[in-house]
């Protein structure tokens, strides 16, 4: 049975949690073993992709906001347009769950 994009993740959220509070070795596997389902690879790791490209998004807006070079500024303005683009390939991926190849960030 497919499950909806919506309950992948939330499973997913929840083995994550579920492995960072596992002190019993046997359970640990268990929920790893769960995590290494092929419907998860592809989610984990646009959701990994998706938070790298946030992080690097928030860190150019960080630097635009010291930085007094009108021409670095829109250097950076241009780095923010472009990371925004693939993090919206990130979200469409996820939201229809079609999956696709490496974002080159």
């Amino acid at each position: 049975m497919k499950l909806s994009h919506g309950e992948v993740l939330d499973r997913l959220t929840v083995l994550q949690i579920k492995r960072i509070m596992a002190t019993d070795p046997g359970k640990l596997e268990f929920i790893n073993e769960q995590l290494r389902d092929p419907e998860f690879a592809v989610t984990d790791s646009l959701l990994s992709e998706l938070a790298i490209l946030n992080t690097l998004i928030f860190l150019a807006v960080d630097e635009i906001a010291i930085e007094p070079d009108l021409e670095k500024c829109g250097t950076l303005g241009k780095r923010i347009q472009a990371l925004n683009l693939k993090r919206s390939t990130c979200k469409n991926a996820l939201n229809t769950g079609d999956g696709y190849q490496d974002i080159k960030i």
